[in-house]
């Protein structure tokens, strides 16, 4: 009998003729079953959770959560510097920390921080105020205070006096004042507010102060007085200072620049004149970003002084009222990156934008342009757009009024200009109910992905300039 290990002969039929046994296929016996190996469980982690991480950790997840911001758009000015403040309420943070657990409340509780971005107004309830203010500690503070009340208003006296004392309240604190944004309905505490914050000419309590925004809800004029101690304001850390609403823009050209040296972004909410600009941009040497409701020509005084803005990168303006060849001749600025602006007019407008670039020698970032009316036709459209100084700026918004152009025109113009332009060029018209239409052309570093809602749009792209958009 055969060892089981050893092979076993299967006779297949094939006779003895010499041929070498080992040609003759065998079958080898079943393997044994391969012994299984038992692993061993592997050991359990620890349950980690969130307050595991040190409190310094979670502080820091905090702060992220409530004072994250995007990174500034180079398109959108006006938004660089927002500051986020938080009403004092049981449902905004921090306060909501506070009801999670003992842990990160004892964490909440002990950053000051978290409390020092303070949004006030007329239905703000005092003692959480006072608490706001007391775990903010020595932390520099973000104010948003708007008290917004008449005598027209059922309870005037009574949001009076909660007005009055708030701002009592918040007095102590200017040392502490990091951001303020302050909107009085009253003339009066208005004028009270002024005389806390610049107490006599040269003297302020509020050492820290870097962005004063101030607007009042009716018109406020701003006397000698008032003028003096604004521009008297005494500390060097103040950047940014914004006039709004029922201010009359006072005579930057006649009075101290000991307030405006040190600024770097301002803005108005009313009319300023081309004269007005000049002084404050010859007042501010170090004035980075400006935004202007409304450019009017000064037509008794011209401009005839050459003014040069060295470190001026963006200029925003709500609107041109006139021929922007007059506002802004003689101007000069090097290291102009951003210009915005809104027209009524529209012949000669590539022209005098291509004169004040080639004079400033600025490489421009960023040019948008609103004409709402039939003026900026396609003449001055087609000029524009076959421009070299304009068609090498990586970012363009150009939008013209939908009676300025007939309907081929847009797409008969991007097939002309296809292949000139530094970024993706398209275009879409863009209806308005009740308003008006108009075509929006846009350059820029983007793809052609990029979200549009309208129903028409073209789109050509220098690398590929036969290509249309969905």
């Amino acid at each position: 009998m055969a060892h089981p290990t050893q092979p076993i002969p299967v006779d297949l039929g094939v006779q003895s003729n010499g041929s070498n046994l080992e040609d003759i296929p065998t079958i080898s016996p079943p393997s044994e079953p391969q012994a299984t190996i038992l692993q061993s469980p592997e050991p359990k982690l620890p349950l980690v959770t969130i307050n595991h991480l040190a409190p310094e950790i979670i502080a820091e997840i905090f702060l992220a959560y409530m004072f994250w911001e995007p990174q500034p758009d180079h398109l959108d000015q006006e938004l660089e510097g927002m500051i986020s403040v938080f009403t004092p309420d049981a449902r905004s943070a921090p306060l909501v920390f506070c009801g999670v657990c003992t842990y990160w409340r004892n964490i909440a509780i002990a950053t000051p921080a978290l409390w020092s971005a303070i949004a006030i107004n007329t239905s703000s309830n005092i003692d959480l105020i006072a608490l706001w203010l007391k775990r903010s500690q020595s932390h520099p503070l973000s104010l948003y205070l708007s008290m917004e009340y008449s005598r027209a208003y059922e309870g005037y006296r009574k949001k009076k006096r909660h007005t009055r004392r708030i701002l009592g309240m918040l007095a102590p604190t200017m040392p502490r004042w990091k951001h303020a944004w302050i909107s009085l309905e009253q003339e009066s505490e208005m004028r009270r507010f002024l005389s806390a914050l610049i107490p006599e000419e040269g003297k302020s309590p509020a050492t820290m102060l870097e962005c004063l925004h101030v607007s009042p809800e009716h018109t406020l004029v701003l006397t000698p007085d008032l003028i003096s101690r604004l521009s008297s304001f005494p500390h060097a850390t103040l950047r940014r200072f914004a006039l709004q609403r029922g201010y009359d823009a006072p005579p930057f050209d006649s009075i101290p620049t000991s307030l405006w040296s040190n600024l770097q972004q301002m803005s108005f909410s009313n009319s300023l004149s081309n004269r007005a600009l000049h002084a404050i941009l010859k007042g501010c040497r170090n004035l980075r970003s400006m935004w202007i409701k409304t450019l009017r020509l000064d037509v008794n005084r011209p401009q005839r002084t050459p003014t040069v803005a060295h470190a001026l990168q963006s200029l925003n303006i709500g609107l041109v009222d006139g021929d922007l060849t007059q506002l802004i001749d003689p101007l000069t600025v090097p290291n102009l990156k951003q210009l915005s602006y809104v027209t009524r007019l529209g012949n000669g407008q590539s022209k005098c934008l291509q004169s004040f670039f080639e004079r400033s020698g600025c490489e421009l970032e960023s040019l948008t342009i609103v004409c709402n009316t039939s003026t900026f036709g396609r003449e001055e459209t087609r000029t524009m757009l076959q421009t070299p100084i304009f068609t090498a700026i990586p970012n363009v918004s150009l939008r013209i009024a939908e009676t300025a152009c007939p309907p081929s025109f847009p797409r008969k113009i991007l097939e002309e200009t296809a292949g000139r332009w530094s970024a993706t060029i398209y275009v879409h018209y863009v209806h308005r109910p009740k308003c008006y239409g108009f075509w929006h052309f846009v350059g820029e570093h983007l793809t052609w992905q990029k979200v549009i809602t309208t129903p028409t749009h073209f789109l050509l792209n220098p690398t590929s300039p036969h290509s249309n958009g969905p």
